[in-house]
Order: structure tokens, then C-alpha cells, then sequence
């Protein structure tokens, strides 16, 4: 037996579309119309945004929740702190391959 919602929520339909639209796409198109989408559906509320961005230094993606009339980051995935881990274990790891 199968149970579905009665009121399917609109954030739902965006994944929907995506999941239509994109395909085959890379990962990195797929993410990025995801975030859209979820922005276009006001998923976080009419005052908070999704951002979709590479990190400089590792250059992993990072999505970020944030104010969208202050700018102000309230939550990132992965956070800062992992991403700053994860540039020093590299730097380390490729200084021990070139010694």
C-alpha cells in the first residue's frame, strides 16, 4: 500500500523539474538548478536563500543558507572549519610527495 501526501508541498514539483530537465547533466548543473529551483519555491522562506558555490581553496562545493537581506551565512554545507581541514591535509599530503 502506498501512501501518498494529499497536498503535495511546491518545493516538491522543483525537484521534479529538475530531475526531468537535467538528465545525464554533471553533477555541479544539476546541484546548481537544484538551488535555483529551491529559491524560486521560497523552500527556505521569503527571507533566507540557497548559494551554490566552489570553496577557493579546496575547490569543493559549498551551499550555503543565507539572509537574503543582511547576506549574512546562517549555515553552510560543508562548514568552514572542514573545508580549512581539508586544505591543510592536502597541502600536507602533496608537500610529503614532493620531498
Amino acid at each position: 500500500m502506498e501512501v501518498t501526501p494529499i497536498n503535495k508541498p511546491d518545493w516538491i514539483g522543483a525537484f521534479d523539474a529538475v530531475d526531468r530537465t537535467l538528465k545525464g547533466a554533471d553533477p555541479t548543473t544539476q546541484i546548481i538548478q537544484a538551488v535555483r529551483q529551491l529559491n524560486k519555491a521560497e523552500f527556505m522562506g521569503d527571507s533566507h536563500e540557497l548559494k551554490f558555490m566552489r570553496d577557493e581553496e579546496t575547490q569543493r562545493p559549498v551551499v550555503k543558507i543565507v539572509n537574503r537581506e543582511t547576506g549574512e551565512v546562517i549555515d553552510e554545507v560543508p562548514p568552514q572549519n572542514i573545508l580549512h581541514m581539508l586544505a591543510d591535509l592536502d597541502k600536507t599530503v602533496n608537500k610529503g610527495k614532493s620531498e
